[in-house]
C-alpha cells in the first residue's frame, strides 16, 4: 500500500510525501525489491543518479529479473552520459522479453536516445506485435529502421501509423523525407503537400517542401536532357 501510495505521489510531483513513503516502505520490508525500485526512482527526480544507481542494483540484487530495474538502470547512466552502460541495461531488459507495452515504449524510445537502432528495432517489432493498434509503436519503429538503413520498411511502419491516425504530422512529415531520400519525389511531394494541409505553418514542412521542388525540378532538368536526340554529323 505504501509502494503504490508513493507511485501516486510521484507522478503528482510532490516529492517530499513521496519520500516518506518510501523510506517507511524499507523500513518495514528491507527485502521488498519494488520498494528498492521506487527509491531510486525517487532519488531520479531529486537529480541524484548515483544514489538511484545504488537503489536500482539494490533491486537486481534482491530479485534478478525484476521488470524495469535494467530500464530505470540505463535511465540513470543515461543522465551520467554513459551510454555504453545505458545500452548494456537497456539490452538486458530486452532479453526479459517484457510484455508490457508501456515498458517497451519507453524501452524503444531509450534505444533510438542512445542511438541503438538495431536493438530498438528488435524492441519496438515487438511492442507493434503485442499491441498494433498503438501508433507511437509504429512511428518509432520507422525511425529505428530508417536508423539501420531499411528504409523500405521503415515506410511500411509509416503507412501503419497513417492507417491508425491519418493526419499525423510526424507521420507524413518522415514519410515524405524517407521518398526523397528513395529519389521518388513525386510519391514525396504527395506525402508533404498532407502534411503541410494538417499544419500549414510549420516551418520544418515548409522548408522540406521547398527543398522537395527543387530536387524535383532538377531531376526533371536532368530528364529532359537525356532524351535530347544527339546530333549527327555531315558526311564529308
Amino acid at each position: 500500500t505504501l509502494i503504490d501510495l508513493a507511485d501516486l505521489l510521484l507522478e503528482m510531483g510532490r516529492l517530499d510525501e513521496t519520500g516518506d513513503k518510501i523510506r517507511r516502505a524499507i523500513e518495514l520490508a528491507a527485502d521488498e525489491p519494488a520498494a528498492h525500485l521506487y527509491h531510486g526512482r525517487w532519488l531520479m527526480r531529486l537529480d541524484k543518479p548515483d544514489d538511484a544507481i545504488a537503489a536500482f542494483n539494490r533491486t537486481l540484487a534482491l530479485e534478478s529479473r525484476f521488470p524495469s530495474a535494467h530500464l530505470r538502470l540505463a535511465e540513470a547512466y543515461q543522465a551520467k552520459k554513459n551510454l555504453e552502460q545505458a545500452r548494456w541495461h537497456l539490452r538486458r531488459e530486452l532479453l526479459l522479453r517484457p510484455e508490457d507495452a508501456e515498458l517497451l515504449l519507453q524501452l524503444g524510445n531509450l534505444l533510438l536516445d542512445c542511438r541503438d537502432y538495431r536493438t530498438a528495432v528488435a524492441c519496438l517489432k515487438r511492442l507493434t506485435m503485442l499491441s498494433p493498434e498503438r501508433v507511437a509503436g509504429w512511428q518509432n519503429l520507422a525511425v529505428a529502421q530508417f536508423g539501420v538503413g531499411k528504409t523500405n520498411d521503415g515506410i511500411f511502419s509509416r503507412h501503419e501509423a497513417l492507417r491508425l491516425e491519418p493526419n499525423s504530422v510526424p507521420a507524413l512529415f518522415n514519410l515524405a523525407l524517407a521518398y526523397e531520400r528513395l529519389g521518388e519525389f513525386d510519391q514525396a511531394l504527395v506525402w508533404i503537400k498532407k502534411a503541410a494541409a494538417a499544419a500549414p505553418n510549420d516551418r520544418g514542412v515548409g522548408q522540406l517542401t521547398f527543398r522537395i521542388r527543387i530536387f524535383r525540378a532538377i531531376g526533371a532538368i536532368g530528364r529532359a536532357f537525356r532524351r535530347r536526340p544527339t546530333a549527327i554529323p555531315p558526311t564529308h
